[in-house]
């Protein structure tokens, strides 16, 4: 117990220096207030011990034990028995032993100290790989109804040992590492080379003095991969194309943008399978839908679009063939083909002169819907004739007091 009379108020810091069975400590704290109450870590040592093994369970002799830290090093005896000290410097250490020999691979285990009784004594035991034994691991890869999956790529990797070995299955399915470091920690990865099976990744697994043999049973991929070419009316590649393309039945899924290349093909890209649709993400807006794609289906598209040189120029007036300003024109298309349905959708506003304009127009056909204020809408089908002007006239809506 102690106390500290006459202090100001206000904050204080209280020192304990360290001693020779203590190390120090300090606190913060308000005269008149708190009280304080200082807490010591001891200082001392805490003995490890413990027997390490070969994978086969035998010992290991003559292995060299150390705590990271230190210099002083203890061998293991005829049954893999070893005891160090370790000193506890800091409060909530926990000591590190490094176990080496020149026959196994190296291993560090940290030793966490009981928390009732942390200068009790603590048994760790420890199991040492072979540096250099190598055993072959062999497989083979099939689908969910047992078929074999050829030119599946399969990835054997471990951190324990630090290890990694690729292969490809062969026509039967199989695969085959020829000498592979036994361990305790792999993990095999299949990728599929088709998008109809699913990405397998193993438990982790032992590889021992015997090597090992893994079956791999792929599940059906609920994923397709879209590939495809887009090319304007006449079948002339679009290139440089930037859309995007989403699958209706996911509204979380919508993937980046995707452009076409030079000759207007797009990549595969994997998406969820069942209803696509791709669009563009500027003006015009073309569409392309009706691309229903099954899971595990890899598919390349035929994708034609409203996309040309020709122009529209059109004049929207009214019953006295004045013109029509700020009136909403807007031109649409759609036709189904083999793959898909495509469409196309164009917006704008008459100027001053009830004047419009649509470029880029690949079709020979459209559907003009005209809106303005005070007028009824107005649909009709306009065929393109180059040079021509196309005229729109719109009918102004009775007011309640025309008779």
């Amino acid at each position: 117990m102690f106390e500290l009379d006459r202090l100001e108020a206000g904050a204080h810091r209280l020192f304990v220096e360290e001693s020779a069975r203590y190390h120090g400590t300090q606190t913060s704290v308000l005269a008149g207030t708190h009280a304080a109450d200082l807490h010591l870590q001891r200082k001392g040592s805490i003995k490890i011990y413990g027997q390490v093994f070969d994978f086969n369970g035998q010992p290991v002799i003559n292995g060299s034990v150390r705590v990271l830290g230190t210099r002083e090093q203890q061998q293991t005896d005829n049954t893999g028995a070893y005891e160090v000290q370790a000193e506890l410097t800091r409060a909530g250490t926990q000591p590190v032993l490094d176990f080496t020999h020149p026959d196994f691979r190296d291993v560090r285990k940290r030793v966490a100290t009981h928390t009732d009784d942390q200068f009790a004594a603590v048994r760790v035991d420890v199991v040492m790989d072979a540096e250099h034994q190598s055993v072959p691991v062999l497989g083979w890869v099939i689908g969910p109804h047992g078929e074999a999956v050829a030119d599946a790529r399969v990835n054997l990797s471990s951190q324990q040992p630090q290890a990694f070995y690729s292969t490809i299955s062969d026509e039967r399915g199989e695969f085959s590492f020829d000498e592979v470091e036994i361990g305790t920690a792999y993990r095999i990865r299949i990728d599929p080379p088709a998008a109809r099976y699913k990405r397998y990744l193993s438990d982790v697994f032992e590889i021992g003095p015997d090597g090992a043999v893994h079956e791999a049973v792929l599940q059906a991929s609920d994923e397709s991969v879209l590939s495809g070419l887009i090319v304007d009316l006449q079948g002339q590649p679009v290139p440089d194309l930037t859309f995007w393309l989403r699958n209706t039945q996911v509204p979380a899924f919508r993937s980046a943008t995707i452009t076409t290349g030079r000759q207007g093909h797009f990549e595969a890209i994997q998406v969820p399978a069942g209803s696509i649709q791709l669009g563009t993400t500027s003006v015009p807006a073309l569409r392309a839908s009706g691309i229903v794609l099954a899971p595990g289906e890899t598919r390349e598209v035929l994708i034609p679009v409203d996309w040309g040189q020709a122009w529209l120029l059109g004049r929207v007036v009214d019953d006295a063939g004045e013109p029509v300003s700020r009136a909403n024109v807007v031109a649409q298309w759609e036709r189904q083909f083999p793959d898909v349905v495509s469409s196309s959708r164009r917006q704008t506003l008459t100027d001053l002169g009830g004047y419009f304009n649509f470029a880029n127009l690949g079709a020979s056909t459209y559907r003009i819907t005209v809106q303005a204020d005070g007028f009824a809408t107005t649909r009709t089908q306009v065929a393109l004739q180059p040079g021509d002007e196309t005229i729109i006239q719109l009918r102004r809506e009775k007011s309640p007091d025309t008779p």
